[in-house]
């Protein structure tokens, strides 16, 4: 049930790949406020979290807690970051 309801309400975009990095709108953004899953509007990270970290996506050393849930991919190399609510793919974490 829920993955229908999750399912109606997405548009085209939302199943489009991962944009190229420094392609995106808040790569190089850093306005004050919330940013919110695009899935469900959950707040996820304050901007004050939000750091440049040269990779080409925006990037956060903190969310809101319990937001964000961290999975570590199946060949245990990368570490995933989705949305707790809806399992919205955020990114993943990088480190260095």
């Amino acid at each position: 049930m829920l993955d229908e309801i999750c399912q109606s309400a997405m548009v085209p975009t939302d199943l489009a790949p991962c944009r190229y990095p420094r392609t995106g709108e808040y790569d190089k953004f850093f306005g004050e406020g919330v940013y919110e899953c695009a899935g469900r509007g959950t707040p996820l990270y304050k901007s004050s979290t939000k750091f440049n970290s040269g990779c080409g996506w925006p990037a956060f050393y903190e969310g809101f807690p319990g937001a964000i849930k961290w999975t570590l991919d199946p060949d245990g190399r990368q570490t995933e970051i989705t949305c707790a609510a809806c399992g919205g793919h955020l990114g993943h974490v990088f480190k260095g």
